[in-house]
Parts: C-alpha cells; sequence; structure tokens
C-alpha cells in the first residue's frame, strides 16, 4: 500500500518568505517612524503656540514678556502646555535682557540638537513661528489658531495672530486709559481714532475674525459662514455662531475673556479658541 506524503516548505521556499518578511519590514519600520516624528513635531506646534499665547497674554498684563520661562510663571495664563517637547527635551526659551520686549522658544526638534541638519528646529519668536521643523512641508499648520504664517507680511496692521491682534488692542487701550485717566469713546469711529487705529483697517474680517474695540472691552465675532468654539472654565464647549449676534469679549476691568456677556459663569479659555466653518 502507497501512502501520500505532504509536501512541506523547501528551504528554497523558506529563504524567500524570510526574505520577503525582511523587505516588508525595512519598508513599514521607516514609515512607521517618518509618521510618528510628524505626529511628535505637530504636536509639539500645537504645545508651542499654546505657550506663545500665554507669553502674549502676561505680555498684555505686564507690558513686556517674563524673564524666563517655566509653567509656574504662566500657569495663570494658560495651563494647555508642556515645559517639554514631545522628544521629553526641555523648551529654551531666551528674552532681551535690558526690556523684554522680544523673545524666542526653540524646540530642537526631531535632531533633537541646535541646527540639526537640515535644520529640524521649530522656533517661535514673538508668536510668530519662524521656523517649521523637518517636516514643515508635509505638516505646516499648527492646530491651534493662535499659529502664525510664515510669511514676513501682516495680514493686519497689528500683527497676523490673534493673540498678536488682540495683545496689541489691549496694549493700546491701556495705553490711552493711562494717559487720560479714562477708558476710549465707545460709538462711532472713535472706538478706532482714540487709541490711534484706521477705521478702514478694522471694518473687514481677518481669518474669518472680527476684531471691535470700545471702552474697556475688546470684543471678537465670526464670520458668517464659520464659528467660533471655545470652553470654558468648567471644560464644557460653547459655540458661537454669527447668527447669535453675540462677541466673545475681553474685560479691561477684569483681565479676562468671557462668552457673550461679562459674567463669571461666562469666563473662557481662550487659547482653546477655534474658528471653524459653519
Amino acid at each position: 500500500m502507497k501512502f501520500k506524503t505532504q509536501g512541506g516548505f523547501s528551504l528554497i521556499e523558506l529563504l524567500i518568505v524570510i526574505v520577503v518578511l525582511l523587505i516588508l519590514a525595512g519598508i513599514s519600520v521607516p514609515v512607521y517612524i517618518n509618521y510618528n516624528n510628524r505626529a511628535k513635531e505637530a504636536a509639539t506646534k500645537t504645545d508651542m503656540s499654546n505657550i506663545a499665547t500665554a507669553l502674549e497674554l502676561y505680555k498684555s498684563e505686564n507690558e513686556r514678556y517674563p524673564s524666563d520661562f517655566n509653567g509656574s510663571i504662566l500657569k495663570n495664563y494658560n495651563n494647555n502646555y508642556n515645559t517639554t517637547d514631545s522628544w521629553n527635551n526641555n523648551y529654551v526659551y531666551t528674552s532681551d535682557q535690558d526690556d523684554a520686549l522680544n523673545y524666542s522658544l526653540v524646540s530642537y526638534g526631531i535632531n533633537e540638537i541646535e541646527g540639526g541638519n537640515p535644520d529640524d528646529d521649530i522656533v517661535f519668536e514673538n508668536a510668530i513661528m519662524t521656523s517649521m521643523g523637518k517636516y514643515a512641508s508635509i505638516n505646516s499648520t499648527v492646530t491651534s489658531t493662535t499659529a502664525s504664517p510664515t510669511t514676513t507680511t501682516k495680514l493686519t496692521p497689528l500683527g497676523n495672530t490673534f493673540s498678536d491682534i488682540t495683545g496689541s488692542i489691549i496694549d493700546l487701550i491701556q495705553d490711552y486709559y493711562d494717559k487720560n485717566n479714562k477708558y476710549p469713546r465707545t460709538w462711532g469711529d472713535y472706538v478706532y481714532t482714540d487709541i490711534g487705529l484706521v477705521p478702514g483697517d478694522w471694518k473687514q474680517f481677518y481669518d474669518h475674525v472680527y476684531y471691535s474695540p470700545g471702552g474697556n472691552r475688546v470684543s471678537v465675532k465670526p464670520e458668517i459662514g464659520y464659528i467660533f468654539e471655545v470652553t470654558d472654565l468648567s471644560g464644557n464647549i460653547k459655540i458661537l455662531k454669527p447668527s447669535y449676534n453675540w462677541s466673545l469679549v475681553y474685560s479691561m476691568t477684569e483681565s479676562k475673556w468671557y462668552y457673550h456677556t461679562i459674567d463669571p459663569l461666562n469666563i473662557i479659555d481662550i487659547s482653546t479658541l477655534k474658528v471653524k466653518s459653519e
């Protein structure tokens, strides 16, 4: 009697399988590492943008940036950030020694050394992202709305970002108050001219945001077709639509941002603001 024997893999077939697996591993591992580093870089940019927001809020109240950077100095302005980047390296912060009116905030990025080859550094200078790291061409947008364009052309006479613009308006109102012992007027073009702004520059939306100073407040509202999404201090998400005819309001006397009306229950974390298509 003859029995059928089961055919096994030959040595050559096993070698072919091993080679194929090695090739697949050689492809997939670098792809994963590349993806992982892109994600880390994007997270770091978001984190640095949140720090930039806190630094602008600090400056609006203290008329200068802090001389050094750590969590305790900025904790009252924004808690939504880390003091280390996604590679667990400390951010490098420097400011002017004399008046601290300028600063730079640096992550050495994926290369983890200053000025990598190519230059992988991520750099914010006075809220502007001036160096965008290794994957700038792939993922150059910071998810926070405080992200800065790389162009040196100003979006508005007061700067490019939400924090640039609102911080500058707040400074102008405070300067007016310091000189006149009263807040600017709240009607007509005086809301602009009293603080040295050209009305025509501000009767339009910038990046879908309309900015309106007036008296001891600064108001912002979304363009038609867009909404504001922002979180209050309890972590609740609030939505503001153009149809509501409401605004987010900064109070000079309280030094806080509010949703719709000045009320302790309406205090919001402005660093969480997102502008979205409706």
